[in-house]
């Protein structure tokens, strides 16, 4: 038996493969940047599986992905995960000491689903102005000197990387379909970012299929 399990949200229409979850992509990534070798375990949770719900009780744990398995110790929280990851497997060093690389998204995902989520179409307009904000200060900072390289502090995948594009694949997919909304074309650092992005092993062998994405917000709709 493998000394590492990552317990990660399925594609809520099979319960197969990885699901609508940026949390579970961004702890895979880092495994895959490190190259951490262990089980992976797609979890139903609509409705949660039987056995990964004992399995958390049994730990102490709230029911929810990812979760974290090294030998008999149990991580549940996706930044304590993280933390947990490099203490344990040091190398390769993925952590930005660029503040505003570290902070340049914190909000990208709450006006993602604000917008996404609203049922008002007289509030639709100002959600996405708000989104649209977070998205070009994302752009600008990309092309700024602030971002030395191609990705958001280097030429290299780290933390933040692994925080955001996640995300930005989620707003990309999922606002396409329910809001017909694109990622405005004049965002071209942006546009850049996510592209190089998409051919990283690191990324794309761990990327849910659109499918997924798109399956797991149909609930909202």
């Amino acid at each position: 038996m493998p000394s590492v399990t990552i317990y990660v949200k399925a594609n809520a229409k099979d319960g197969k493969g990885i699901g609508d979850c940026p949390f579970s992509h961004r702890i895979l990534m880092i495994m895959k940047l490190k190259a951490i070798a262990g089980e992976y375990v797609p979890v139903h949770m609509t409705p949660v599986s039987p056995i990964f719900k004992d399995f958390c009780l049994n730990a102490g744990i709230p029911v929810k992905v990812p979760v974290f398995k090294h030998d008999e110790y149990v991580v549940y929280n996706v930044n304590d995960i993280t933390y947990y990851i490099d203490k344990e497997w040091p190398e390769p060093n993925l952590k930005s000491t660029n503040a505003l690389a570290n902070t340049v998204a914190d909000h990208l995902f709450t006006r993602f689903a604000g917008y996404i989520r609203n049922k008002d179409p007289n509030l639709d307009e100002k959600l996405q102005a708000s989104l649209l904000e977070e998205l070009k200060k994302i752009n600008n900072f990309l092309g700024s000197s602030n971002s030395p390289g191609k990705y958001l502090d280097g030429d290299t995948l780290k933390h933040p990387d692994c925080d955001i594009l996640p995300k930005l694949q989620i707003v990309k997919v999922a606002l396409k379909k329910y809001k017909n909304f694109d990622i405005p074309e004049d965002l071209v650092d942006l546009h850049k970012y996510m592209k190089d992005a998409a051919e990283e092993p690191a990324f794309k062998s761990t990327c849910p299929t659109d499918e997924a994405i798109i399956e797991g917000w149909k609930k909202h709709f």
